[in-house]
């Protein structure tokens, strides 16, 4: 615990892999922000998130409380829930966001003061700054690509951002909100003495992965892991898995991806961009972390890097997420406090994003409520004993619940006779489905005994708060379009200088 109220800035990424920093071993990437933070802090290597989908993960990982006590399970609204963010705000913090929350409703301003608001890279909210930005310099939100290029689907979803005629690298969206996050940080008064909370949200790597070209350019031809793969490994799998590929290769949108014949050089150059995407913004965070040297504000400042979940990229022959392997459930999540700096420190036991919200509370001194499913790894970050932990993690998503341990991994069908097991002893890349395997029943009547004295827990530990009626100011409804006069409904613009911002604002 820090003397005073420490300053906390919370980047995240959307659907970056664990796999995907180079100080952790990913010796492909080109990451020196993020391998400066490994080598200043805690970092959780077998860190996993709380849900398979963005709205999921994040509704869990800011109210601290997991889908099936909040009622968030895919694209619900959740901005009017109480979440570890309004504490913040009530012992003082002046709370930011600049980028992807990806609350709904999109514009509801919720524990923030501030907000320059950014969604999906394919979004048409009238208060995306992004969208407005671009609309500033007589541009439209690059979007509908699906439709402009005929060879879509065969693309994986990967371009080059400069080849749509017309753009800029600036204009890409995690350029834009790192470009924000610097400009906002140049402006804030370390000497007020008012602690701040600032949420930064990149909306890559997230599909279409689109980099500017200068990043492309570092991993163009380069060696890249091959997918997971088995042949015919989905055949052993719930018929979900096929029908999500399918939906993906068949869909009029730009999340359209045909995998059908892809050969293992397409699918390495699509994830080439990818994580091109994630060197961009490792670029922006880089810059981050110098303004707040020079600022001297690292000296009193947690960062806290992690993603809200991650991307199959081709393994399982799989798209995206929505499904649970650890390609998808398992995060980034590294944690550099002063204390921390020069001293870093890797921890290989299993850690739950759950955990986020009450280790950074307890970090600044304040009070973890109880209605908080997680528990505070503030004793972790400081450097002491690792003895007590965990030993299992959970995700839910939709109608998918999953229970995984150091060994072993089973994802519940909610109303369904068959699901999902692995051994990961034996089986590390989850290719082979157990569930029917009469040799590992008594496995899978292990997990699912834990599994259920998990829910029967943390439903009845939350009924308390199910039953309260939250402070009005939190059920409030917002609107979704732009609110002539209110601040947090314009992205902010009329604390930002630049001429696209006061042309927004016109």
């Amino acid at each position: 615990m820090l003397n005073k109220p420490p300053n906390i800035v919370m980047i995240m990424t959307d659907q970056q892999r664990a796999d995907t920093i180079q100080g952790l071993g990913a010796g492909w990437m080109t990451t020196p922000a993020m391998d400066r933070l490994v080598g200043n802090g805690v970092s959780f290597r077998q860190a996993f998130c709380c849900g398979a989908t963005c709205i999921s993960s994040r509704a869990a990982l800011f109210t601290g409380m997991y889908p099936h006590n909040i009622g968030v399970y895919s694209f619900d609204n959740w901005a009017h829930q109480r979440t570890w963010l309004h504490d913040f705000r009530e012992a003082g913090y002046h709370l930011i966001n600049i980028g992807k929350m990806h609350h709904s409703p999109i514009a509801a301003p919720m524990a923030f003061h501030e907000r320059v608001i950014v969604e999906n890279k394919t979004s048409l909210a009238d208060c995306d700054a992004w969208k407005q930005f671009c609309e500033s310099r007589g541009k439209e939100k690059p979007r509908r690509r699906h439709a402009r290029y005929p060879d879509w689907g065969e693309r994986l979803n990967a371009l080059v951002f400069e080849d749509d005629p017309g753009y800029v690298e600036d204009e890409q969206s995690d350029m834009f909100v790192g470009d924000r996050a610097m400009e906002r940080l140049e402006r804030w008064d370390a000497d007020s003495g008012q602690p701040l909370f600032m949420q930064i949200g990149f909306p890559g790597p997230h599909e279409p992965y689109d980099p500017p070209r200068r990043f492309y350019e570092m991993y163009q031809g380069k060696p890249v892991p091959p997918r997971i793969f088995r042949e015919g490994e989905l055949k052993t799998k719930p018929e979900e898995w096929e029908q999500l590929r399918w939906y993906f290769g068949s869909c009029e949108a730009d999340a359209l991806i045909r995998f059908d014949g892809k050969s293992d050089a397409e699918i390495a150059e699509m994830r080439r961009h990818y994580y091109a995407n994630i060197t961009g913004i490792d670029e922006k965070i880089g810059g981050i972390i110098e303004i707040l040297k020079r600022k001297e504000m690292l000296e009193n400042t947690i960062i806290v890097f992690t993603s809200d979940h991650g991307d199959n990229l081709g393994d399982h022959d799989m798209p995206y997420k929505w499904v649970m392997p650890d390609s998808v459930v398992r995060v980034p999540l590294v944690i550099c406090t002063p204390q921390t700096i020069g001293k870093p420190c890797v921890i290989e036991e299993l850690m739950s994003q759950m955990d986020i919200g009450p280790t950074l509370l307890e970090l600044a001194g304040l009070d973890v409520p109880t209605r908080l499913d997680g528990r505070s790894r503030a004793a972790i970050v400081a450097g002491g004993s690792v003895t007590e932990w965990d030993d299992a993690v959970f995700c839910e998503d939709n109608y998918l619940t999953m229970i995984r341990t150091s060994t072993a991994k089973l994802v519940y069908y909610a109303g369904q006779d068959y699901g999902e097991l692995y051994d990961l002893e034996t089986d590390p890349d989850e290719v082979v489905n157990l569930w029917d395997d009469v040799d590992h029943l008594p496995l899978r009547m292990a997990l699912e005994s834990r599994l259920l004295a998990f829910l029967t827990r943390s439903v009845y530990m939350n009924s308390g708060y199910k039953t309260q009626d939250p402070k009005p100011c939190y059920r409030k409804r917002f609107p979704q379009t732009n609110a002539p006069g209110n601040r947090l409904l314009q992205g902010s613009f009329d604390t930002l200088e630049e001429p696209w911002a006061q042309a927004a604002k016109e």
